[in-house]
């Protein structure tokens, strides 16, 4: 899809975008002021400013095929700058980069990077004022230098402790919170705290977020609450074996 293609027409309120496009171009809908709906297919490149000035879109579903902002892989302007409603972006399970600028400058105020991320690119989250809450799990490990430039004073990374988002939060001076890794349960570990716990970053007061004391019984051995009824059993058997042989020693010696 070429450059300006659709740019300032204003009568169009939703598009799809077929599968057979992989690469939108800069300002293709540019100015569409009342598309409120898009369907971007199998789009593996998308150019900066391509929908800027959507100002009615208010949400949209970024798919797994994306690779990139451009077809350069250069750094562009922001594909949604000036989409002033656009506060929820989905990103599709199976997506494995978040490239440059892609969210940027959009007011989204919280996001969840899937679980197939493993880069984000430089300023992905660029001048996102409004974003406070991000979720960054294992699986991404590299993520680029300012990333969330210009970003809120009350940005909180989602993490797990060590992780490269961990180490991130640290280094650029972000608010971070920790969360509980999941339980292993191969090893039949009991889940002691469940839900999320904050630790310290620069300046930052250590909270619980959440703890919940899991109500699941352990296996093993019950606890000792007196005489052992093993042995009661040995020596109620012993006694009257002992019985049962001393009559029958009497009725010998009788005879």
């Amino acid at each position: 899809m070429g450059n300006d293609a659709f740019k300032g027409a204003t009568n169009i309120t939703g598009v799809t975008i077929p599968n057979s496009v992989k690469n939108i171009w800069g300002y293709a809908f540019q100015n569409c002021t009342n598309l409120k709906k898009v369907e971007l297919g199998s789009v593996e490149y998308i150019s900066g400013n391509a929908f800027n000035g959507c100002t009615e879109l208010e949400s949209i579903k970024i798919p797994k095929t994306l690779k990139g902002t451009d077809s350069f892989e250069s750094i562009s302007k922001a594909v949604f700058s000036g989409c002033t409603k656009l506060t929820q972006i989905t990103l599709e399970e199976g997506l494995t980069i978040i490239p440059h600028k892609l969210c940027a400058e959009t007011p989204i105020t919280e996001i969840t990077i899937p679980n197939t991320v493993t880069n984000i690119w430089n300023k992905a989250f660029q001048n996102c004022t409004e974003l406070k809450k991000i979720t960054i799990l294992d699986n991404v490990t590299k993520m680029e230098d300012k990333i969330f430039e210009n970003h809120n004073e009350d940005l909180t990374i989602y993490c797990y402790k060590d992780s490269t988002a961990h180490q991130y939060a640290i280094k650029n001076n972000i608010k971070y919170i920790l969360l509980t890794r999941p339980v292993d349960q191969a090893q039949n570990i009991s889940n002691i705290e469940k839900g999320v716990e904050s630790e310290k970053s620069s300046g930052i007061e250590e909270t619980t977020v959440s703890k919940k004391q899991d109500s699941t019984t352990a296996s093993g051995k019950l606890p000792n609450t007196g005489v052992d009824m093993k042995i009661i059993a040995i020596i109620t058997i012993i006694t009257i074996a002992g019985i049962i042989t001393l009559f029958k020693y009497k009725k010998i010696k009788d005879i």
